[in-house]
């Protein structure tokens, strides 16, 4: 029974979150086409490292669709480091994710994970543009095309399209995949190991960042396991690594960036990740937990939520429900999202 409950109060901590943050990645895409953004990351300069970051931190791209599209940037003339700090703030953060971020941690947290992020994507393309050597990249690999959007006048319609359509679509599965973890842990983890990783931060935060890459978690479906984490005892910093290094650290991502881009690359690139997570996950332990609320308080939400946030809850399972069960029984569409330099099998 505690399972159920744990389950349904981490998605009542969600719902409104990602239901406005869908919307919100919708009109965010409506109002920014992908061709726009490619005008101005299409140039090898250190500014466009700085602007790849600036995009990337609201973009609504998870770790798998992100990749095709940093593809067809390299191919359009821009940076190694420019493409490499876009496939950093990108998939770590998103609007979506940011909203959900928020109603779980409080704006403390979320502005630090944002604040990071861009500091982390603006290292690691400076550091790629100054060490490596940029490995070409045919502008038209057999079989393999990157369609991007252009713009064509605001329509709500649209906006609801891709926000639900395209990015709660993509998330459902892995977000469900997270609740059930986060519940899970929040009901069957010992108390005494939550004890054992707050005494022992520095090995919560390796053991964080093991888990983190085979389990391919987005930005969004990590945040239920975080909270989870810190529910049971863990320090916010572990939470933090995972949100950190979790979307930014997966097997398909860091495929691609070897094939492209090179083994100096990637090697600056993980590097970057795992140092500059661990240092600001000790960072946030030591400077800012106490201004951040401890997401224990989603134990028993349940118990003191009014009948408006039950209704997201309704709401947003059923959203859910849709996308896993009667989604994929309709005909289907071949998805642009994706193309054979992700790998995703989407």
């Amino acid at each position: 029974m505690d399972f159920f409950i744990n389950l349904w109060d981490l998605s009542l901590s969600l719902a409104p979150y990602l239901l406005l943050g869908s919307l919100a990645a919708g009109l965010l895409h409506v109002w920014l086409p992908e061709d726009s953004i490619r005008n101005h990351l299409g140039s090898r300069s250190y500014g466009s490292v700085l602007k790849a970051a600036l995009f990337g931190i609201p973009l609504p791209f998870c770790s798998c669709s992100v990749v095709p599209f940093a593809v067809s940037l390299k191919r359009s003339g821009a940076s190694d480091g420019a493409v490499v700090s876009f496939l950093i703030a990108t998939p770590i953060t998103g609007v979506d994710s940011i909203a959900a971020t928020y109603g779980v941690f409080g704006w403390v947290f979320t502005l630090y994970r944002v604040l990071t992020s861009f500091v982390m994507a603006i290292m690691t393309g400076v550091l790629v543009n100054f060490f490596a050597t940029p490995v070409a990249i045919s502008l038209a690999p057999e079989g393999e095309t990157v369609e991007l959007k252009r713009a064509s006048g605001f329509s709500l319609k649209k906006a609801l399209d891709y926000g639900f359509n395209t990015v709660f679509k993509d998330i459902a599965r892995p977000l469900a995949v997270g609740i059930v973890l986060g519940a899970a842990i929040m009901s069957f983890v010992p108390a005494e190991w939550g004890s054992l990783a707050a005494k022992y931060y520095l090995l919560a935060y390796a053991a964080v960042l093991l888990i983190a890459p085979p389990l391919y978690i987005c930005a969004t479906s990590s945040i239920p396991v975080a909270a989870s984490l810190v529910a049971v005892g863990f320090p916010l910093g572990a939470a933090f690594v995972l949100l950190t290094a979790g979307p930014a650290t997966s097997t398909v991502t860091m495929s691609v960036i070897f094939r492209h881009f090179g083994a100096r690359v990637l090697a600056i690139y993980l590097s970057v990740i795992i140092l500059s997570s661990l240092a600001f996950g000790i960072g946030l332990d030591m400077l800012l937990s106490g201004w951040i609320p401890e997401p224990a308080s989603l134990l028993h939400l349940h118990e003191t939520s009014g009948l408006l946030m039950q209704g997201w809850g309704v709401l947003f399972a059923g959203v859910l429900a849709y996308y896993l069960i009667i989604e994929p029984l309709r005909p289907k569409k071949k998805s642009s999202c994706c193309s054979d330099s992700c790998g995703c099998g989407h």
